[in-house]
């Protein structure tokens, strides 16, 4: 299982990391094809940043689980 956690760990890292990259990228053309909610890239921005806290976590459960 640990092993997982390890694997998995930079994946969700990395997708949370892409997720609020291109959000911030393309905020503008978003509001211009009618994404008019803050809320909306509010809300982007969080599903990044909680897949962002899973990878953190995932990766101390897999490197306190090689001990």
């Amino acid at each position: 299982m640990t092993i997982l956690y390890v694997v998995l760990s930079p994946f969700l890292l990395i997708v949370g990391a892409a997720i609020m990259f291109f959000t911030a990228r393309w905020q503008r053309k978003l509001r211009e094809r009618g994404v008019k909610s803050g809320g909306a890239l509010l809300g982007m921005y969080l599903i990044g940043g909680v897949w962002m806290l899973m990878g953190a976590v995932f990766m101390v459960y897999g490197v306190a689980g090689m001990r």
